[in-house]
């Protein structure tokens, strides 16, 4: 029995990789991930995005000036709002286009 914030989960439910429940196989796994009822979804991106370093980039610079090593925070609501702050100011002082230039071939649907 797996238990996990409150819910307790029968070992059986999740099964064994290539033999039993939602492990079986790679279609019953990606319906569970992809269950909208779930509290926590997984959404899948390729690797190879030709959007996703600019989107790296972004996500660099709150961690870098706002959630760096002397970072403290009290609750997550905290952390939360301190966010919120410092998107807006960013937004408003700091904010420029990325620069995005996609060089490579399209890729062919198989």
């Amino acid at each position: 029995m797996v238990e996990h914030e409150g819910l307790k989960i029968p070992d059986t439910v999740f099964g064994e990789q290539g033999k039993s429940g939602i492990l079986k196989d790679q279609a019953r796994r990606k319906a569970f991930l992809e269950d909208a009822g779930h509290r926590v979804q997984c959404l899948y991106t390729p690797k190879h995005c030709s959007w996703r370093n600019p989107m790296e980039c972004w996500f660099s610079i709150p961690v870098r000036r706002l959630l760096n090593k002397r970072s403290s925070f009290t609750s997550v609501a905290t952390l939360e709002e301190r966010l919120r702050e410092f998107i807006a100011y960013y937004n408003q002082y700091l904010a420029k286009p990325f620069n995005w230039h996609y060089q490579g071939e399209l890729l062919q649907a198989s």
